[in-house]
């Protein structure tokens, strides 16, 4: 009987410690799960900024191309109408040339009038 008693103290031992380690073991565990649970809530939010920050870039990457767009268009048309100013300002420097030749034409004509004024006063006096 002693030595069932004996048998019966070493089993009741070996189950009391292997108790405290299931106890410790279910600490440990309690303690995963907390982090878990709270790295679940972490990536939950994570993903909901992630979300917004795609929604956010998608947005953005529209506004992009369209300005894109814009500024191809602005570039067309500025070389358009760069293009028409150069062609004016050749047609405005011709028209200048053509008044100024017209302007040495007139005070040519003025000049020979005068001059011919002046003749036929002297003829006036002459007769």
């Amino acid at each position: 009987a002693s030595e069932s008693s004996e048998r019966w103290a070493n089993i009741s031992t070996h189950v009391d410690e292997q108790i405290i380690d299931l106890s410790g073991d279910v600490d440990r565990l309690a303690s995963i799960d907390e982090h878990f649970e709270q790295s679940t809530k972490v990536l939950t939010h994570l993903r909901g900024q992630h979300e917004d920050i795609l929604a956010e870039f998608l947005s953005v990457k529209k506004i992009v191309e369209k300005t894109n767009l814009y500024l191809r268009e602005y570039k067309r048309k500025w070389l358009q109408i760069n293009d028409e100013n150069r062609h004016l300002h050749t047609e405005i420097k011709r028209l200048r040339n053509k008044l100024d030749d017209f302007h040495r034409a007139e005070n040519l004509m003025h000049t020979k009038i005068d001059e011919q004024d002046i003749l036929l006063s002297q003829l006036r006096k002459e007769l």
